[in-house]
């Protein structure tokens, strides 16, 4: 009887600054990596599925800024401009869209 082999090779792409990724996880992953264009901020990658990569103008990240109050949060994220970001969508043409977002800890003394 013979087996199929599932070959797990996935391929990634970057729409903001097109870096590209191969992973051979089987499990479901979303590899991330330090985005050069968003400034630094955390990004995922998005898989494709040939080696032409991602379509122009079909995939995109948007990087949204925080817009409440400031405070004394832990884990804030911000990008290269200073600017304190809590997410990060991937959207695309077909109107679908993922959404990374960076959680702050709140922080409480006693008295």
């Amino acid at each position: 009887m013979a087996v199929p082999i599932l070959d797990p090779t996935k391929w990634w792409e970057c729409p903001s600054c097109h870096k590209q990724h191969v992973t051979n996880e089987p499990r479901p992953h979303t590899p991330m990596h330090p985005c050069s264009g968003l400034k630094g901020l955390l990004a995922p990658f998005v898989e494709v599925h040939s080696n032409a990569g991602i379509r122009r103008g079909t995939v995109r990240h948007l990087a949204v800024e925080r817009g409440d109050y400031v405070g004394g949060e832990l884990g804030l994220r911000s990008d290269g401009d200073g600017r304190v970001i809590m997410a990060v969508r991937t959207e695309r043409a077909d109107g679908s869209n993922d959404c990374h977002v960076f959680p702050a800890a709140a922080t409480a003394a006693t008295q």
